[in-house]
């Protein structure tokens, strides 16, 4: 499939090679992510800079809102293997699964907790009392700046 976005400040041509049922598109416009930056900010990105919307993406990944509703988008930050298949993701992104974990507190989770129950009660109730799952923070200058949102901002020792 072939898009074609225009604005009056630019123009793109989206190229999406569209396979048939249940199979894989990718975007031609795939941005990496940034340093500190957290998934749900890159899978932003990668929507926004391809005309689409972070539902689109979970769409084409084949989440529906009965696996993940809007308002529990944050949870892609913390174990995304849960809601989204890392590898059909990082044939989308062009990033790689490690690289798209890394976005996330995943890693955090699997040093300090029993990964085999990353949903346990006792990580539940340490990340309740420790990210803040409520409010985005963010650091206006900051994304000014690199237009990132942070992981590092989820966390309830961050105020903004």
């Amino acid at each position: 499939m072939i898009s074609f976005f225009a604005s009056a400040s630019n123009m793109c041509l989206i190229v999406t090679t569209g396979r048939v049922k249940g199979m894989m598109r990718s975007f031609t416009v795939r941005p990496q992510p940034k340093t500190g930056e957290s998934l749900t900010s890159f899978l932003s990105t990668v929507a926004n800079r391809n005309s689409r919307q972070l539902k689109d993406i979970l769409r084409m990944l084949e989440v529906t809102s009965d696996d993940l509703r809007r308002r529990d988008y944050y949870r892609l930050d913390f174990i995304p293997s849960r809601y989204v298949p890392l590898e059909s993701l990082s044939e989308l992104t062009g990033v790689s699964p490690v690289v798209l974990n890394a976005l996330t507190f995943q890693p955090l989770i699997k040093k300090f907790f029993d990964y085999k129950e990353p949903e346990s009660a006792n990580v539940k109730l340490t990340l309740q009392r420790d990210i803040d799952v409520q409010h985005r923070r963010f650091c206006p200058a900051c994304l000014k700046e690199n237009g990132v949102y942070q992981l590092l901002w989820q966390t309830s020792t961050v105020r903004s």
